[in-house]
């Protein structure tokens, strides 16, 4: 008797941050229902550190226990790295119902399985229209004024079902219980005026990051080469600010204009990572943000300076992150460097504001 392991499916973690475009931020766990689902045939589950992977066992060249309907395979993701958050572009962070997290799957409107193999919703990139509320068993929903509100899931060959409906006019709120729901994804449709959001339920498992569900049917070709899908995140842009702190008032500002003699020279490296052109002009105390004039006082109040030894120089467009850098940054006097390369943001503290002393 001969038994072996093919690989079912993947699930890869892209990020352009990292120079390998790989992630190994998460680790993956499926729930304990995924747990029974794949022992009852014969899956293996594996992570591998920038995704995960299920393989099916073949005896003797023959798949023993095939899927046989609409399977439905839930991989809670756990984030192991506290910085990822700050270098990582996850959207603006849209009002929610409640607690947020993100849910991806292979399972479209239309109740199609594998219609494309990138998870994010739309853009090729995790973004706010992957967000979902963690929904606990019971739920108070704000009515919008609306006429009535419906929750619809979405079934594997069948698209969108209506599973609830509920006349909400004149109500200010309802409340919603979801026991006895099956664990998954649920939408929430509010009518006159329209409006829709996303719900994960599962009464027996925290997802922390978010969760991966994969579905799969008889469908299923086994013979057929692996999937593999891909979750691809975007590193975030940012204006980078640079505070200049004169303490000798070596460049004393133009009592005139209020500039300072200094330029910052910015040069990209090669690569493609960051724009080929970029400019830091100086930003005066009648364009400084409310923020930035605050930190300037207060960084001058703690060194004991006048708030016009501080100038700052501030990048005119956003600036991707990169594990590795990808610009280099001068300060000039006239046509003569007066520093080494300016220091870069560090990426991972989440911070693109950075004060250097002249």
């Amino acid at each position: 008797m001969t038994r072996e392991y093919k690989i079912l499916f993947k699930v890869a973690i892209k990020h352009d941050f990292y120079q390998s475009g790989q992630s190994k931020d998460f680790e993956f766990v499926p729930t304990g229902e995924c747990v029974r689902l794949m022992e009852n045939h014969d899956l293996l589950f594996r992570n591998n550190g920038s995704g995960f992977f299920v393989a099916f066992k073949k005896t003797n060249g023959q798949v023993q226990r095939p899927i046989g309907g609409p399977l439905r395979l839930a991989f809670l993701m756990k984030l192991k790295n506290p910085s990822f958050e700050r270098f990582t572009n996850l959207g603006t962070g849209t009002p929610a119902l409640g607690n947020r997290g993100f849910y991806f799957t292979n399972l479209s409107e239309t109740g199609d399985i594998d219609l494309t193999t990138e998870l994010a919703v739309v853009g090729g990139a995790v973004s706010d229209s992957d967000k979902a509320t963690l929904a606990p068993a019971n739920l108070s929903i704000p009515t919008f004024n609306s006429n009535s509100i419906s929750i619809f899931t979405y079934k594997v060959g069948v698209g969108e079902e209506n599973v609830f409906t509920e006349s909400i006019a004149g109500m200010q709120s309802i409340r919603l219980s979801l026991k006895g729901f099956p664990a998954g994804f649920y939408g929430l449709r509010w009518l006159g005026p329209p409006s829709t959001s996303r719900l994960y339920f599962d009464p027996d498992n925290r997802p922390g990051f978010g969760v991966v569900e994969i579905f799969k049917d008889e469908t299923l070709d086994y013979e057929a080469l692996p999937v593999e899908y891909t979750l691809t995140f975007k590193r975030k842009e940012q204006f980078w600010s640079y505070y200049l702190m004169d303490k000798t008032s070596r460049f004393p500002p133009n009592p005139l204009t209020g500039f300072v003699p200094l330029t910052v020279n910015y040069t990209p490296s090669p690569g493609g990572v960051f724009p080929s052109a970029a400019s830091f002009p100086q930003v005066l105390v009648g364009s400084q943000s409310v923020q930035e004039k605050a930190l300037i006082a207060s960084t001058a109040a703690g060194l004991g300076i006048q708030a016009e030894m501080i100038s700052l120089f501030k990048s005119d467009i956003p600036l991707p992150s990169h594990e590795l850098g990808g610009a280099k940054l001068k300060l000039l006097n006239g046509a003569s460097t007066l520093l080494p390369p300016l220091p870069l943001p560090d990426m991972r503290s989440g911070s693109a504001e950075i004060f250097v002393n002249l």
